[in-house]
């Protein structure tokens, strides 16, 4: 109740400046993220990942050969290894910039010394509801283009007219 009342005290103007910066950041972060980790190549590698994970159970379940449960492995590591790299890219990026914001932006506000918790505490509140609500809209998002994509891909596979 203390942080809510402290942060009520930094004043309207205080408290949209901070806001429309956090906002400003998840925007800058979304976007970044998915220019930098490259979305249309995660969703062709997550797919494929699925699918050869469902080729390795089916192998386990048939008490496949080692060596062929062995090369299927072969083709899924380099898929998992670009999978884990292309999520790390952005927070390569975003993580500094992080800091940044919190460490020198933040402070630099027209803010009472007395009030710079509240201002820190507000900026994270809105990073992480706003990283959330991106977070939701963007996994709709690469649903909605992932439908698209398989039926765009089903409608542009050749038919054969008997």
């Amino acid at each position: 109740m203390g942080l809510f009342i402290n942060i009520m005290l930094l004043g309207t103007g205080a408290m949209a400046l901070i806001s429309g910066i956090a906002i400003a950041y998840i925007i800058l972060a979304t976007y970044l993220s998915r220019w930098l980790s490259n979305a249309r190549r995660m969703r062709v590698v997550q797919a494929q990942v699925k699918v050869i994970t469902k080729e390795l159970q089916a192998l386990a379940k048939a008490k496949a050969p080692p060596a062929e449960i062995l090369a299927k492995q072969k083709v899924l590591m380099p898929l998992i290894n670009e999978s884990m790299k292309n999520s790390m890219k952005p927070m390569i990026v975003l993580l500094p910039l992080t800091f940044i914001l919190y460490n020198f932006v933040v402070p630099a506000l027209p803010i009472p010394a007395s009030g710079m918790n509240a201002a820190h505490s507000l900026f994270f509140i809105v990073l992480v509801i706003g990283g959330i609500i991106a977070s939701i809209i963007s996994y709709y998002w690469d649903k909605h283009m992932l439908a698209k994509e398989a039926i765009v891909s089903v409608t542009n596979s050749p038919t054969k007219v008997i």
